[in-house]
């Protein structure tokens, strides 16, 4: 291979390797409008290359509701806020070799006269640990209620588990959990978890740059050397 070929060879390498960070959009996202009868989890619509998204459910304590749309909704009842296990999930699994970043959680909420009046969102990353708060809403009963919660979390490698969960009943004389809550979609747009995949690891820039110049300049020595040994020619062997 000439000189030229591998320079050329090099420069399409460096140009067609992946970018370090993809652009912000949707890391997953879930559909509601499709939903009929009971269903006992949710479906992800799409996803991100690079992450598994999970199955919206509910924990163990909650049991799901039938859907009586339009609009369609994924809810639950059974709501207890001093019951770990009273709560509805979604996310994704990050997939080896990739990272992913969080920047908004967007959905539509509605909860019933004796359902939680103050619902909490939490994040849980890896497969234990201790649900993280990371926003609160109170509703009044009957509304649709949109929600939106910026977040600024980087860095991600494991799974991420979205989490609703009850702060406050709206109705405490009421029997302990007796109302529903119910997940929509936003204003026709799908419930969403937005932010960024990324490689876990790639050549910076600057380095491919490096890589470029060091490159160039072996070669350049190399052709020079061989010019150089082709104008001198052999040498003669000389009697002494």
């Amino acid at each position: 291979m000439n000189t030229h070929s591998v320079i050329r060879t090099v420069m399409i390498v460096l140009l067609a390797a992946p970018s370090a960070i993809s652009e912000a959009g949707v890391i997953v996202d879930y559909n509601m409008d499709a939903l009929t009868g009971s269903p006992t989890s949710v479906t992800a619509a799409s996803s991100a290359t690079g992450v598994t998204p999970l199955l919206m459910s509910v924990g163990d304590g909650l049991t799901p509701i039938s859907v009586v749309g339009p609009p369609n909704y994924f809810g639950a009842n059974g709501w207890d806020t001093d019951q770990p296990d009273d709560y509805m999930e979604f996310g994704f699994s990050v997939q080896p070799g990739y990272v992913a970043s969080l920047t908004q959680i967007s959905l539509s909420i509605l909860t019933r006269p004796s359902g939680p009046k103050e619902i909490g969102l939490y994040l849980l990353t890896g497969g234990s640990g201790s649900p993280v708060p990371l926003s609160t809403i109170s509703l009044a009963s009957d509304t649709i209620t949109a929600w939106s919660t910026n977040v600024s979390l980087s860095g991600i490698s494991s799974s991420v588990r979205l989490r609703l969960m009850e702060v406050e009943p709206m109705a405490p004389s009421l029997p302990t959990g007796s109302g529903s809550l119910r997940l929509f979609n936003t204003s026709g747009t799908n419930i969403q978890v937005l932010g960024n995949v990324s490689f876990a690891s790639v050549p910076e820039p600057a380095h491919g740059a490096v890589v470029v110049v060091g490159i160039l300049a072996y070669l350049r020595r190399r052709h020079r050397n061989q010019r150089s040994s082709t104008a001198l020619g052999p040498k003669e062997n000389l009697a002494i």
